[in-house]
């Protein structure tokens, strides 16, 4: 749990908003599958993540905070990015598998490229 920065309620960790006044929250750093939702494997439905961005994508929407304050619409522009982030991350094979294989603590400066994309197909 974190606190909002605005109603200093409980946030649960890595939620966009708070559920108690709306706020947008700073984008913190939740991975890409915990931002969408998907479990954490290779073989995604990759139109489930676009589904699952699109609604998330709305709530943050930049445009949706424009009379906000400054601190509000920051939140709000990081938030959206790290959903962009996430869906091109989680969405392109290379990238997801490459984020699979930091999220295993696997030191990809020294992996092979060529296995990597081995493994992937």
């Amino acid at each position: 749990m974190t606190t909002c920065w605005q109603c200093k309620a409980d946030v649960v960790a890595g939620a966009a908003t708070c559920a108690q006044c709306g706020a947008v929250q700073p984008a913190g750093s939740a991975s890409p599958f915990a931002r969408l939702g998907p479990d954490q494997r290779f073989d995604v439905d990759e139109r489930a993540i676009e589904r699952a961005w699109l609604p998330r994508s709305r709530v943050v929407h930049p445009d949706r905070f424009a009379k906000k304050s400054d601190v509000e619409r920051r939140y709000a522009a990081e938030q959206t990015a790290a959903l962009n982030d996430a869906l091109r991350a989680i969405k392109d094979p290379f990238d997801r598998a490459t984020l699979l294989v930091k999220t295993a603590n696997v030191d990809t400066a020294n992996l092979d490229q060529a296995l990597l994309v081995e493994l992937m197909e």
